[in-house]
């Protein structure tokens, strides 16, 4: 089991626990539930660098989440 530490302006910085091997996109699903928001469109961060939703998730991984912003 590993303790993800989650950043999204709107909620705060909380800590989740995942599975070993668990994917950005399988966390996105459990932060739903936690937070009660739907977390469909946004830009995840992990460690400093953009993650997609099939990267894998480790130990103590920093991860910011934002609400993805479009426009002209």
């Amino acid at each position: 089991m590993a303790r993800i530490t989650i950043k999204y302006s709107p909620i705060g910085t909380v800590e989740i626990k995942v599975d070993e091997g668990e994917t950005f996109s399988s966390l996105l699903k459990k932060c739903e539930t936690t937070f009660q928001e739907d977390l469909s469109n946004i830009i995840g961060v992990k460690n400093g660098q953009v993650v997609k939703h099939d990267d894998l998730i480790s130990d103590s991984d920093d991860i910011v989440i934002f609400p993805a912003l479009s426009g002209g």
